[in-house]
């Protein structure tokens, strides 16, 4: 499949996704999007800001979800040490 195609196809992907959940930011989406494909060129330290954002956001979710569950702190960290590793060990698999 050629860039354009790929392009195209992801734009098709991305408005059916607004369509969906219009509090999505296209700009900021594009953002990231472009972020990543840095990353797998070898631009770690952007990826790192985002990353860092991504889990501070990711966090919080944990926490006020899980507020009065039967999880404990070490339960709650378990989780997202678990979240972080498998996003690391599989950002190859994110389709551009």
């Amino acid at each position: 499949m050629t860039k354009e195609a790929k392009d195209i196809k992801r734009k098709e992907r991305l408005d059916e996704l607004m369509a969906k959940y219009p509090s999505i930011d296209r700009k900021k989406h594009l953002e990231d999007l472009r972020i990543c494909e840095n990353y797998m060129s070898g631009d770690i330290d952007t990826f790192m800001k985002l990353y860092e954002h991504s889990c501070c956001k990711t966090r919080r979710y944990v926490y006020r979800n899980s507020r009065n569950k039967l999880f404990n702190l070490q339960d709650k960290e378990d989780i997202m040490a678990e979240t972080e590793s498998v996003a690391i060990m599989k950002v190859h698999m994110f389709h551009w």
